[in-house]
């Protein structure tokens, strides 16, 4: 099978993680004497406070409650990266159809600060990987635009990619395959580019190709092969020899594609 997009490119090192960003307003706006149970529950999510969200819940708060600003329980928990929160949130019956002020859902949310595993857990429950918002970008999109191409973008990147999100959405224009180079994150562009060309493969082709993919450091290959078959998420890869730092990263990013695409029931 000859495919230049089946050619294993020179791995990129991407940047160490930066620092998440966190939202500006953490707060209810509610003075807190005056604050219902509901309100309660959004200071307790943005807090994080696990066991008072717990308790307000029991007393009878609406886990898909909206403040003034749009914001909810479940929001806050995909924004921030509370994971604990929002495994919470998604068992006592987060609403998906709850948007933000901006008409995002949780995938936007978790995707725009690149909370990967929070976006794995999402589209594992059933949140759309390319819903449409407001202004309107996807996921992917805001992964791309607000991105900073560090390893953890990567990673929440490659992740959607492999969940099926479309690279080639336009915003003005332009796709997000253009809108990742004109941000300078060429590596991740042109693992986007190859998803347009990258041939069908039945599920020996591609555990092959999977196995390949790792032993050469191309995360990019491995989540375009998982694209089209996640149940080989759970898979076990190796590779022997010594590799530099560059192959090791992608070797750890596959891994943690397919712990991340192995989380609930996502095949």
């Amino acid at each position: 099978m000859h495919n230049d997009s089946l050619q294993h490119p020179v791995p990129a090192l991407f940047p160490e993680p930066s620092v998440p960003r966190v939202s500006q307003h953490r707060h209810s706006w509610v003075p807190a004497g005056e604050r219902s149970l509901n309100e309660q529950l959004i200071q307790a999510a943005w807090d994080n406070d696990l066991p008072l969200v717990k308790a307000l819940v029991t007393q009878g708060a609406d886990i898909n409650y909206q403040d003034s600003r749009m914001e909810s329980c479940y929001l806050i928990a995909t924004s921030e990266g509370y994971l604990d929160l929002l495994a919470f949130c998604l068992q006592k019956g987060a609403d998906f159809a709850v948007f933000d002020s901006y008409g995002g859902n949780g995938m936007i949310r978790a995707a725009e600060r690149g909370h990967g595993e929070a976006c794995a857990r999402l589209y594992a429950a059933g949140d759309r990987v390319d819903h449409v918002n407001k202004l309107p970008f996807t996921a992917l999109t805001e992964a791309v635009i607000f991105g900073t191409g560090c390893l953890r973008y990567a990673e929440t990147i490659l992740l959607l990619l492999a969940a099926g999100a479309d690279p080639n959405f336009e915003v003005q224009g332009r796709s997000i395959i253009q809108l990742a180079r004109d941000h300078g994150f060429t590596a991740l562009a042109e693992i986007l580019e190859r998803s347009n060309n990258f041939p069908k493969m039945d599920k020996a082709q591609a555990a092959a190709y999977l196995q390949d993919c790792y032993r050469a450091g191309d995360a990019g290959g491995a989540a375009l092969v998982l694209r089209q078959h996640r149940e080989l998420a759970r898979e076990q890869l190796r590779a022997a020899g010594e590799a530099d730092g560059a192959v090791l990263q992608h070797r750890g990013l596959i891994e943690r594609l397919m712990a991340l695409l192995s989380l609930g029931n996502t095949f």
